[in-house]
């Protein structure tokens, strides 16, 4: 009865913490600490542009399959001590060299890498995540097209200087340096054999560099999704548990205090923005849920959690509340923030109909704080249970579930597609011109002459 009226009495303050509208968005809070997120992937990308240039095709030297008619390799022909062979060589190699427009951008490309890099290896930096994997999303973007243009460039210069109508002379000093008088079929297959051994050496060139680019990507939006879950917890747990609360106040303080400076504020002054920089789930001595109900963590990673008797507090599982919901999502969220990928929730029970209603409890919480199906596993009583058996009576539950996990992983996987247009925010492009400043590295621009100073 006590129970009961205390349930009664709190309701409307507990009902708007628990209700239906907060349990679908479980991650309200996560914008207003956005400064709190951080990386710690470093940039093994860093020399992708530079690998580019050293390993491409720059010289005539470099066309190891062509063949003279002879047999011998080009390069032999063409390293000949005669004026035509030394005519013929330079002619190629200018066809190949490295555009100025290609120039600025690998300056440009390394100056936005070494300034990303800076802004994550700065612990007192904040900024969005998805800011980082969005801008180098877009530096990848922008030096995918200059190296496909200086492709489309060279190809066309090089298939130019076999046009008699254009280079008479090159093809005249071509066929001295052959020697033997070599045929206009033979001149022809000389230019395929070069310009196919250019597409690809091209093809493989730019293969290298995207994945150079996009294992980073993939691996700081992981990061990044690993962030917003850990921020996501901290703030339910902040915003809705007292206890909690002061409990991570505690921590901040702890953290200022041994950093021996004060904690960088957000750039739009939220000065609640970077609370949780630097706390980790481990750190929480005390854990509750966001209804307050304690969870104990093992070194070894358990989350165990009491529930209440359901005879003496049938509201937590029966009411409009929503309480025994919000409890499975904190202990599965808990989880999820610590970085674990996969999830075992055991449920326990001697009334067997009971253990397997917490059972699917479970799962959906699993499934809605984004463990991807295959990652869950599910014990009752101690024995292991595919879904399809827990939700044997009520299938379309199942389905209901899986629906809402798959939604998550959809919005999820969005975040490391290309991103709309005020992605990255402006202050974040702020944060890396004030960092590329630093550097002296000033953004270079197509129309500024920039000497070609990097050569192969």
């Amino acid at each position: 009865m006590i129970s009961f009226l205390v349930e009664v009495l709190t309701y409307p303050f507990r009902r708007r913490i628990y209700g239906k509208s907060d349990l679908e968005n479980f991650s309200n809070g996560i914008q207003k600490y956005m400064d709190s997120m951080q990386l710690s992937t470093g940039l093994p990308a860093a020399e992708g542009f530079n690998n580019y240039v050293g390993a491409r095709i720059s010289t005539s030297e470099q066309f190891s399959g062509v063949k003279a008619p002879d047999g011998k390799p080009i390069s032999e022909k063409l390293g000949a001590n005669t004026d035509q062979a030394r005519d013929a060589k330079a002619a190629i190699d200018e066809a190949l060299l490295l555009s100025p427009s290609t120039s600025r951008a690998l300056v440009n490309f390394n100056a936005d890498i070494a300034a990303v890099t800076a802004l994550i290896q700065d612990k007192d930096a904040n900024y969005n995540p998805a800011d980082v994997v969005s801008f180098l999303q877009g530096v990848k973007g922008k030096a995918v097209a200059s190296i496909t243009k200086q492709h489309e460039t060279e190809k066309k210069a090089l298939l130019a200087l076999f046009d008699p109508a254009v280079n008479l002379g090159f093809i005249n000093n071509l066929k001295a340096s052959l020697g033997g008088e070599p045929t206009d079929d033979q001149i022809k297959q000389v230019k395929s054999t070069m310009v196919g051994e250019l597409e690809k050496s091209q093809t493989k060139e730019l293969a290298a560099f995207t994945k150079n680019l996009d294992e980073p990507i993939k691996k700081m939006h992981t990061e990044a999704q690993k962030e917003r879950d850990r921020i996501t917890f901290l703030a339910n747990l902040y915003e809705n548990n007292k206890k909690m609360r002061a409990v991570i106040d505690q921590l901040a303080e702890d953290n200022k205090q041994k950093d021996g400076s004060e904690v960088v504020v957000a750039l739009n002054g939220n000065e609640m923005s970077a609370k949780f920089k630097g706390i980790n789930v481990k750190d929480l001595k005390t854990m509750e849920t966001v209804t307050g109900r304690s969870i104990n963590m093992s070194a070894d990673g358990t989350f165990t959690m009491k529930l209440p008797n359901r005879f003496f507090s049938s509201s937590y599982y029966r009411g409009g509340l929503n309480l025994l919901k919000a409890d499975m999502r904190s202990i599965a969220q808990g989880v999820k923030a610590s970085g674990y990928e996969y999830i075992t929730m055991s449920v326990t029970h001697k009334d067997k109909d009971h253990a397997l209603v917490l059972a699917r409890e479970a799962y959906e919480a699993c499934r809605a704080t984004g463990f991807d199906a295959s990652k869950i596993t599910i014990e009752v009583n101690g024995k292991k249970m595919t879904p399809q058996e827990i939700f044997a009576e009520n299938p379309s539950a199942l389905q209901a579930a899986n629906a809402q996990g798959d939604l998550y992983a959809t919005k999820s996987a969005k975040k490391s597609e290309p991103v709309p247009k005020e992605m990255p925010t402006a202050e974040f492009r702020e944060l890396i011109k004030a960092r590329r400043n630093a550097a002296e590295v000033p953004e270079q621009q197509e129309e500024e002459a920039l000497n070609d100073q990097v050569q192969p």
